[in-house]
């Protein structure tokens, strides 16, 4: 097969989310395209790493994901290629959250974050901050997170962001915490336009199984 059928076979069993066979071909492609040694194939090579990388990240792989993406960054670098540079750093800080650098995490997150802000970044800087038990930082990220909600008029992405915040502070034994954001969590969930009466249900379980 070429790098091309390799590629083209990666991305297929992408959109069937079988990331361990997505992963390597896109690593076969990568090693292909790598031999012609072509400075225009540079910006090919970085995108399939990256893009190797994901997958390797959605398998649950992150420590071989992270040298994956340590040479897509490189080359990308290299190269200048702006546009990819972000979503390299994103994927380094899942890769260093999964292996529960949380630091290291956080510098990656903050560096991919665009000029117009993007709440999903704020919330994944809280969910480490919450693993390294950073409570007041981590609570204004979530805030600025659920203002760039709040903005945009997305009410079901602040309630996601606090009851995924929430997940994360009872996960790491912080039981009072967890449970104030539960409640903020179902607060939020009432005023949703259309009743979601089994988010209400679980989120009302959750509040109340946590004991403080």
């Amino acid at each position: 097969m070429t790098w091309q059928e390799h590629r083209d076979e990666a991305e297929e069993q992408a959109i069937l989310e079988s990331w361990e066979l997505a992963a390597a071909h896109y690593v076969e492609a990568a090693s292909l395209l790598m031999q012609t040694k072509r400075l225009e194939d540079a910006p090919e090579l970085a995108y399939l790493q990256l893009q190797a990388a994901k997958a390797l990240l959605k398998h649950g792989e992150p420590g071989a994901a992270t040298p994956l993406l340590e040479n897509a960054l490189q080359l990308a670098t290299l190269i200048d290629y702006a546009e990819l540079l972000p979503q390299i750093q994103l994927s380094q800080g899942e890769a260093h959250a999964a292996l529960g650098e949380h630091e290291a995490a956080i510098a990656c997150f903050e560096a991919a974050q665009p000029p117009q802000l993007d709440p999903a970044i704020y919330l994944k800087i809280t969910l480490s901050q919450l693993a390294m038990e950073q409570e007041e930082s981590a609570l204004k990220n979530l805030e600025r997170a659920c203002k760039l909600h709040f903005k945009a008029k997305n009410l079901q992405g602040m309630v996601d962001a606090v009851t995924r915040a929430a997940g994360v502070a009872a996960e790491t034994n912080q039981p009072k915490l967890a449970r104030g954001l539960y409640k903020k969590a179902l607060d939020l969930a009432e005023l949703l336009p259309e009743r979601d009466e089994a988010l209400l249900k679980e989120l009302q379980e959750r509040y109340m199984t946590i004991h403080t």
